[in-house]
């Protein structure tokens, strides 16, 4: 699914993101921190690779599944 908003990421970090989805959309939540909070609204995460600054809106992502 696409991204509802870019997702910014240092170069030289693997960072992991917390997605929820809405409609047929994933909308970024939580960039490298992660509140409790919105752990219990992620539906999915998402590697960053180390080698990329992120990615921008509307570009479709896989997306890991948090509950079946």
């Amino acid at each position: 699914m696409p991204l509802q908003r870019k997702i910014a990421s240092t170069v030289g970090i693997t960072e992991i993101v917390l997605l929820e989805q809405i409609e047929d959309d994933w909308m970024p939540l939580s960039v490298g921190d992660m509140p409790l909070e919105t752990i219990a609204r992620a539906d999915a995460w998402l590697a960053v690779p180390a080698a990329s600054e992120g990615f921008a809106a509307g570009t479709p992502v896989d997306a890991y599944m948090l509950r079946d």
